[in-house]
């Protein structure tokens, strides 16, 4: 986990590192203080090219990285609160937005399903901006064949997987989502209809 640059403040955000990278050019080495399993390491980089203002993936390409991602922690108001993710046999990043609301739904009072079958697919971002994913035509119909009676879409998936839905006959629900709040919002309005 990046750190800092050494001689800088610490990088809490993206906003933080748009402005780290402002004070170097593409091509200058950089030393860059990195946390790897609770120790602090330096390590040398030299900046690859990147844009104005610094996406994510202008970010990754400048120090040379794979992905690039903001780590945020939930503290709950109540310390009791634990969340445990058991991502079992879920790899990538497509489960974010489930994981998401699984995490609403244990930390806030009250269920928010209130006991329907409920589906979907995104990635999600620290803003809560639900992204598009790989494979929405085998999500919808793996989501069908479990019962599920509404289906999460992101909304660059959402034509595709309402489609996929519909050749099927299936009566489930496909709802395009932008947001994390947009996708509670669309719970919370299927489970008013019934």
């Amino acid at each position: 986990m990046l750190v800092r640059f050494k001689g800088s403040a610490a990088i809490a955000g993206l906003d933080d590192l748009e402005g780290a990278l402002s004070r170097y050019k593409p091509g200058q080495q950089v030393e860059l203080l990195v946390n790897r399993s609770g120790t602090e390491t330096e390590v040398p980089v030299k900046l690859g090219e990147y844009g104005s203002p610094v996406s994510a993936e202008g970010a990754a390409q400048a120090l040379q990285a794979a992905r690039l991602a903001e780590l945020r922690q939930l503290v709950p108001t109540n310390p009791v609160n634990k969340v445990a993710v058991n991502a079992g046999e879920v790899g990538g990043p497509s489960a974010g937005l489930m994981f998401a609301l699984e995490t609403i739904d244990l930390l806030t009072p009250g269920d928010l399903t209130k006991g329907l079958q409920i589906a979907g697919t995104g990635t999600i971002n620290a803003s809560g901006e639900v992204g598009a994913i790989g494979g929405i035509s085998h999500k919808v119909v793996a989501a069908e064949r479990k019962g599920a009676e509404l289906f999460l879409a992101p909304e660059a998936n959402a034509k595709e997987a309402a489609a996929k839905a519909k050749s099927m006959g299936s009566s489930m629900k496909v709802v395009r989502v932008r947001t994390l709040d947009e996708a509670v919002q669309a719970i919370q309005t299927f489970r008013a209809s019934y």
